[in-house]
C-alpha cells in the first residue's frame, strides 16, 4: 500500500516538474517572439510559442486526469513558477487554441 502511494506521488511530482519546465519554455518563446528583430524570426518564434503552449495545455489536462483517476489532490502550488500569471496563462491558452485550429497538433 505504501509503495503504491509512493509511486503515484512520484509520478505526480514528475508531471508537475514537466509542467513547470514547459511554462518556462513558453515564457522564453513569448519573449523571443516579442523581441524578434525581423518578421521571419518572429514568425518562427510564434509558431514554436503556439506549439509549446499546446503542449502545456495537454500536460495540464493529463495532470488533472491523473489526479482524478488516482484520487490524489491537485497541488497547484507545485506547478506555479515566478512571473507566470493569469495574463501569461490567458495568452498561452489563446496561442494553443490557434495552434490546434491550424491542425498541427
Amino acid at each position: 500500500e505504501n509503495k503504491k502511494a509512493y509511486e503515484l506521488s512520484q509520478k505526480q511530482r514528475t508531471m508537475e516538474r514537466r509542467i513547470r519546465n514547459t511554462k518556462r519554455i513558453v515564457m522564453g518563446w513569448k519573449e523571443s517572439m516579442d523581441k524578434a528583430p525581423d518578421e521571419d524570426i518572429r514568425a518562427e518564434a510564434e509558431r514554436e510559442y503556439q506549439r509549446t503552449a499546446s503542449l502545456l495545455q495537454n500536460q495540464n489536462k493529463a495532470y488533472r486526469a491523473f489526479c482524478e483517476e488516482t484520487g490524489l489532490k491537485q497541488r497547484s502550488e507545485r506547478i506555479h513558477i515566478a512571473k507566470w500569471n493569469r495574463a501569461q496563462a490567458s495568452k498561452a491558452t489563446a496561442a494553443a487554441k490557434e495552434w490546434q485550429n491550424r491542425g498541427e497538433i
